[in-house]
C-alpha cells in the first residue's frame, strides 16, 4: 500500500507544476533588449522575443517597447537582428538537402572566415564563408551500414574536416588541430578564431555566439527537509525534520535553449526515525516492527531545470536524480509480536541510496552575476538494505524548502 503522504505530496506537486505550466502558456513571450537592421540599413532598437533556436532561425518577433504590439519579421524582410550583448542572426539564402531556403543564420564568428549556424527540429547545420564564396556546408553524418553478415555498424563521415582544411589551406600548421576537433559549437568557433589569429593577428575577430566562458554559477544554499519513513502494507509512518546546508553548482547551456540549466548540488544533513509499523509483509497475520534508524548523509542531486522566463523573476521547475550517501549509521529493527522480540541486526546496510526528485521554485536576478533562489523539492528514495531484510521494505519520501544565493564564476 502506498503511503498517504506520498500520494498527497505527489498530488500537490502536480497541481503546482500544472499551475506553472498554465501561467507559462498564458505568457509565452519572453522579450529581451535587442535591435534589428532594416533593409534601408537603419538600426531599430527595442525588444526581441527569445524563442527556441529553430524558431529564431525562421522568424524575428520584435516590438519597440512593452506597450506596443509585436511585429513578426521573416528572413528577407530585414537584414538581421541581435540581442544586446548576445545572439546575432542574419538573413541569408542557403541550400539544404537540395532545397533553397531563405532563413536567419546565427552569426557565430566574424573574421577572415565567417562561421554560421542553422538549426531545425531534427538537425544542426554549420556553414563557413570566406572571401566572395557563398556559405559552404560543414557536414557530419553517421550512416548505419548492414554488413554481409547482417551486423549493423555505424560509419562516421566527417566531411567538415576536409572543408576546413581546404578553406584554411594558407595555414597548414592548423591541420593537426583540425584532425582532432569535434563537430560542435565550441570546437568550430575555436578553430575559426584560431585561423583568423594565425593569418591576421592585428585585426579583431568578433565572436557573437553565446559565450563558452562565464557559464557557471556557484553559491551556498540552506533549507529544512521534512522526511517520512514508510513501510509496505502499513499505514504507519516515522518522521524526521532536519536542517540541510551545502552548495549548488549551475551550468548554463551553450547551444540549446537558454531556459535549460544543469544543476549539481552537494548537501549535508541527517535523519532519525523511530516508529512502530504494523504490517503483513511476511504473512496474512499482522506483525509489528519497531524501527529506529539514524544517519548522517551527503546528498548529491543531479537535475535539469527549466526556466519559464529570462527576466528578473524566473519561475522554474526541475527534475533529477538523487544520490544519497549515508554514514555514521545506527539502526535497530525489533519484531514486537513475539514473546521474545527478534532483533534484526545481522545484515549489510547499504550506504548508497538512489532516488528521484522533482521541484518548483523561483529566482530573483539581482544583477548579471548574482541571483537569489527559493525552491521546494519532493524526493522519493528506494530501500537501503539487503533483500528480504525488514529494512528492505521501507521507503523514503521527503519535502524540502531551500533558500540560496548564486554567484557567476568568471574565467580569467
Amino acid at each position: 500500500m502506498k503511503s498517504h503522504i506520498l500520494s498527497s505530496s505527489i498530488v500537490i506537486l502536480l497541481l503546482a507544476l500544472f499551475s506553472c505550466f498554465s501561467l507559462s502558456s498564458l505568457a509565452q513571450k519572453d522579450f529581451l533588449p535587442g535591435y534589428l537592421l532594416t533593409l534601408d540599413m537603419d538600426t531599430l532598437f527595442g525588444q526581441i522575443d527569445l524563442q527556441t533556436i529553430p524558431k529564431m532561425c525562421r522568424t524575428c518577433i520584435f516590438r519597440t517597447d512593452k506597450n506596443t504590439e509585436p511585429v513578426i519579421y521573416s528572413p528577407g524582410e530585414i537584414i538581421g537582428y541581435r540581442f544586446i550583448g548576445g545572439r546575432y542572426f542574419v538573413s541569408r539564402t542557403i541550400e539544404i538537402e537540395g532545397d533553397t531556403q531563405l532563413v536567419f543564420f546565427e552569426f557565430l564568428v566574424d573574421g577572415i572566415s565567417d562561421l554560421y549556424y542553422f538549426e531545425t527540429q531534427q538537425k544542426d547545420y554549420y556553414f563557413l564563408e570566406k572571401d566572395t564564396t557563398g556559405p559552404i556546408l560543414l557536414s557530419y553524418e553517421e550512416i548505419n551500414i548492414i554488413s554481409e553478415y547482417g551486423d549493423e555498424k555505424v560509419r562516421i563521415v566527417e566531411r567538415y574536416k576536409g572543408v576546413l582544411k581546404y578553406t584554411f589551406r594558407d595555414d597548414p600548421d592548423i591541420f593537426p588541430e583540425i584532425d582532432n576537433i569535434n563537430f560542435n559549437h565550441k570546437s568550430l568557433i575555436d578553430i575559426t578564431t584560431r585561423y583568423h589569429t594565425d593569418i591576421c593577428p592585428d585585426e579583431t575577430c568578433l565572436v557573437f555566439a553565446k559565450s563558452t566562458t562565464d557559464r557557471f554559477f556557484i553559491g551556498p544554499k540552506v533549507g529544512y527537509r521534512y522526511s517520512v519513513l514508510g513501510y509496505s502494507t502499513s499505514s504507519s509512518h516515522a518522521k524526521s525534520v532536519n536542517l540541510e546546508f551545502g552548495v549548488q553548482f549551475r551550468i548554463l547551456p551553450l547551444k540549446i535553449s537558454q531556459r535549460w540549466n544543469t544543476l549539481i548540488n552537494l548537501m549535508y544533513g541527517r535523519n532519525e526515525f523511530l516508529g512502530d509499523f504494523p504490517n503483513t509483509i511476511t504473512d496474512s497475520r499482522e506483525s509489528i516492527y519497531r524501527i529506529h534508524l539514524k544517519y548522517n548523509m551527503i546528498r548529491i542531486p543531479l537535475s535539469m531545470e527549466y526556466s519559464f522566463a529570462q527576466k528578473n523573476i524566473r519561475p522554474v521547475v526541475l527534475l533529477g536524480i538523487e544520490n544519497v550517501f549515508m554514514f555514521n549509521t545506527e539502526y535497530s529493527v525489533f519484531l514486537l509480536d513475539r514473546s521474545n522480540p527478534i532483533n534484526y541486526l545481522n545484515s549489510k546496510f547499504q550506504k548508497y541510496n538512489p532516488g528521484l526528485l522533482v521541484g518548483i521554485g523561483m529566482y530573483v536576478k539581482l544583477d548579471n552575476d548574482l541571483m537569489l533562489s527559493l525552491k521546494g523539492e519532493f524526493c522519493y528514495r528506494v530501500p537501503p538494505a539487503d533483500i528480504n531484510h525488514p529494512l528492505d521494505y521501507v521507503n523514503y519520501q521527503s519535502c524540502a524548502i531551500y533558500l540560496g544565493i548564486e554567484y557567476r564564476l568568471h574565467a580569467k
